[in-house]
């Protein structure tokens, strides 16, 4: 019913990444069972460090991170990739992600 990714970056850090639920099990907290879990891992790879990118027109995820204490630390100014879309919504305009770190 989700995904939730946890990528390597070596042995002491790791990106969150890609958060996908199905959206029939939307609204019941499946994204947060799923982001517990994935601090718990990190936790036992005895990773110093998990971080995400919010993208900045997506709120939610910002939300989401600081919901599970990841502290914002850096604004990463950038294009926002041709395939990235909103509810069907394409963006082609310049955007930002926000990095929160836990």
């Amino acid at each position: 019913v989700g995904q939730f990714l946890l990528m390597l970056n070596d042995k002491f850090s790791a990106e969150i990444g890609a958060v996908v639920v199905r959206p029939d099990f939307k609204g019941i907290g499946i994204m947060n069972k799923m982001f517990d879990y994935l601090i718990e891992v990190a936790q036992r790879l005895n990773l110093s460090a998990i971080y995400g990118e919010a993208i900045m027109f997506h709120p939610f995820s910002q939300k989401a991170n600081l919901k599970h204490h990841l502290v914002e630390t850096a604004l990463q100014l950038g294009e926002v990739s041709s395939w990235v879309a909103q509810k069907d919504k394409k963006f082609h305009k310049r955007s930002a992600t926000l990095v929160a770190y836990k």
